[in-house]
């Protein structure tokens, strides 16, 4: 079996000497393969393998409301009022809208809250 492989490893090597620019096109195309291989891998192992960087990752949830202005909000509230639900809840507008705050409308300045 490792003769037939060092046979073919010479042939191969032959080849190659022959066609000098098929060689360069082998090799570059390896190359480029390999990389961008690496760089997906890596990018793939950050973002979707490890753990997120912070304590308490997997006691995350994500919570998505469709209902109209504030009426959002209060839904908010609703499901997640205070611990031990949820330790810190946040929220996040993605279309301006009121809150009434002691009877008078206030829109809110940041979209996280």
């Amino acid at each position: 079996m490792l003769d037939s492989v060092l046979t073919d490893l010479k042939l191969l090597f032959r080849r190659l000497r022959k066609s000098p620019g098929f060689a360069v096109t082998v090799l570059l195309t390896l190359a480029i393969g390999i990389g961008a291989n690496t760089a997906v891998f890596s990018v793939v192992n950050s973002v979707l393998l490890q753990p997120l960087p912070y304590p308490g990752a997997d006691q995350l949830v994500s919570l998505r409301l469709n209902a109209p202005g504030a009426a959002g909000l209060a839904d908010f509230q609703n499901v997640c009022p205070s611990p031990p639900r949820c330790t810190s809840p946040s929220a996040r507008a993605t279309a301006p809208f009121n809150r009434w705050e002691r009877g008078h409308p206030r829109r809110p300045t940041s979209p996280v809250w």
